[in-house]
């Protein structure tokens, strides 16, 4: 909801992404973040303000299982994520 279908935005660029996303989801934008919110793909009140219902989004459980986890959290120990 709020997202212009088939929308194009001349200039956009892969950086633009997560301060799109975070506009999207309703959270602020750090002024030192590179990018900028893409307010050409939303309709209406989105490009003002970001409308979307924190509840839709369910990050109570996770998709992966326990043996997915701890495989997850090798890997990226491995690679000094962790």
């Amino acid at each position: 909801p709020g997202v212009k279908q088939n929308a194009s935005v001349s200039g956009s660029r892969l950086i633009d992404m997560a301060p799109t996303i975070l506009h999207l989801l309703g959270h602020p934008v750090p002024d030192d973040m590179d990018g900028r919110v893409l307010s050409d793909l939303f309709d209406g009140e989105q490009s003002a303000v970001a409308t979307m219902d924190a509840s839709a989004v369910d990050d109570t459980q996770s998709a992966l299982t326990p043996e997915e986890e701890e495989d997850l959290r090798n890997k990226l120990m491995g690679l000094g994520y962790l």
